[in-house]
This record gives structure tokens, C-alpha cells and sequence, in this order.
């Protein structure tokens, strides 16, 4: 079959004007994931912006900073910075729900836990940021540094000498704790850690929040001075040394957890 030259014509300019809206498409698609990288870079620096002035809101009630965990005298975790920020960062009836007397994984607690708060979730990491899985005790994707917010800590801010460069919370490219878990604080070591701990996934840096409020990004590359004046002085203390403390390797959700929401119904009617 002889196939008509305007026919075959059409056929190539059909050809042609596909061709060039794929190579559109595959030009675009890296501007596009950059662009929603950007947004999503932004929101975790806005995140660690809410948590400074949760932490600025605290201090103007208590005259000092959470501590990053609370423990009892025999060194026995009970509750995190998380649900002492919870107040100032969420207009939820939540925390009412918590029984402060009982430890956080508690069954009466846990299930508070399991609620997924965007604040604590870099979009960069998981975009189901308000999902709520059940059986699984929600993560934090920042961490507090251990030198500011530790065991049984209670650091006032305006002790801290070079608060634009002393960092109080840093985004984490891993290793992350339930967002009401009382360890949620360790130290700065490197940002470019194997296994990954503070700093983006990526290992290009990462966003800080700074004791004065303002949140930087600080790249990998940085001298060991700096470092150590992004860790600051040790105001938290030695408490975590002297009760012994060690993180658990995992926070299994109790398997008799309380649903906080039925709970709270409840009251209601």
C-alpha cells in the first residue's frame, strides 16, 4: 500500500511535535523536583521556626527550657521535650489526655504518641505527614542538643554564651526516636556521621535552630571549631552520666496501648 506523501507528512510531524513535548517533559521533571525539594526545605525550616518560639513561649512561663527528658531517681524515663513543648506548639486537648505520673510508652500514654504532629516530621523525609499509623509510636525527624536540653535538664538561655551560634535543635538524616520519647537529645559530633544523625538524608548539610530563634544551614564541610561552638558550653549538666542512662535500641508500641481520642470522647459526652 502506497501511503500519501501529506499523509505521511502529518505522520512525521506528529512524530516530530511528540518527540519534542517528551524532551519537555524529561527537561522539566528535575526543575520540578526542585522546586518541590525547595518547598519542602522550607517547611522544615519553618517547622524548627515553631519549635524556637515553643521553646521562647516556655521560657517566658518557667524562666528556663524543658529538659530533653524527665527520669526518676532510679535513672527510669518518663517524659520528653515533645510533650513538654506539646502546649505552645498545638491547640489540641491531647494533652490533657497524658498522666504525667506514669511513664510516656506507658499503655495510658503510648497511644498519645502514635499521633503523627507535622512540626516534628521533615517533608523531605516522608511527605504522609499526617497519617496516623496504628502500632507504631510516631518519629521526630530534629533532635535537641545534648549540651541545652538533657536528663533531667533545666538551662535557662540567657546563660548561653554566642546564642546565634549555639544550636538548640538540628534536622536529622537519621537514627530518629518517637517524637515523646525522653532521649530525644544527643551531641554534634559530625555532619557527616556514618550511620547519619544530624544533617539531611542527602549529606549536604543541614538546618539548625539557634538559640537566639533564627535557624541557619550549616554545611559538612565546617572546621572542628565551629563544631564545638555550634555544640556550646555543656549547661545541661552530667545528670544523664550519673543515673546511668542509655538509650534503648527500639520503642516497641504497647500492645494494650489506649486510643486517646476514644478516651477523650468519652469525657465529652
Amino acid at each position: 500500500m502506497v501511503i500519501d506523501a501529506s499523509v505521511r507528512l502529518r505522520w512525521i510531524q506528529a512524530i516530530a511535535i511528540a518527540g519534542m513535548i517528551l524532551l519537555a517533559v524529561v527537561l522539566l521533571l528535575p526543575a520540578v523536583e526542585i522546586s518541590r525539594e525547595a518547598a519542602r526545605r522550607t517547611q522544615s525550616k519553618n517547622n524548627l521556626k515553631v519549635i524556637g518560639l515553643a521553646l521562647a513561649n516556655y521560657h517566658s512561663t518557667y524562666r528556663i527550657w524543658p529538659s530533653g527528658g524527665t527520669f526518676d531517681p532510679d535513672g527510669h524515663a518518663l517524659h520528653g521535650w515533645g510533650i513538654q513543648l506539646f502546649p505552645y506548639l498545638e491547640a489540641s486537648p491531647l494533652y490533657t489526655h497524658v498522666d504525667f505520673k506514669q511513664p510516656w510508652d506507658a499503655p495510658h500514654n503510648a497511644g498519645c504518641f502514635a499521633i503523627r504532629l507535622t512540626v516534628f516530621i521533615n517533608p523531605s523525609i516522608e511527605s504522609d505527614n499526617l497519617s496516623r499509623r496504628t502500632n507504631e509510636l510516631a518519629p521526630c525527624h530534629y533532635s535537641a542538643n545534648s549540651n541545652l536540653l538533657a536528663a533531667n535538664s533545666a538551662v535557662n538561655p540567657s546563660d548561653i554564651e554566642g546564642q546565634r551560634q549555639t544550636f538548640v535543635m538540628g534536622e536529622l538524616g537519621g537514627d530518629f526516636v518517637p517524637w515523646g520519647c525522653p532521649y530525644n537529645w544527643r551531641p554534634l559530633v559530625s555532619l557527616t556521621d556514618t550511620p547519619r544523625t544530624y544533617g539531611r538524608i542527602e549529606n549536604y548539610g543541614g538546618q539548625f535552630l539557634m538559640a537566639d530563634g533564627s535557624v541557619r544551614w550549616i554545611a559538612p564541610d565546617v572546621s572542628e571549631e565551629l563544631l564545638a561552638k555550634l555544640l556550646g558550653t555543656n549547661l545541661a549538666g552530667n545528670e544523664a552520666a550519673r543515673l546511668k542512662i542509655q538509650r534503648p535500641g527500639s520503642f516497641p508500641f504497647p500492645a494494650n496501648a489506649r486510643d486517646p481520642w476514644a478516651d477523650l470522647r468519652a469525657k465529652d459526652r
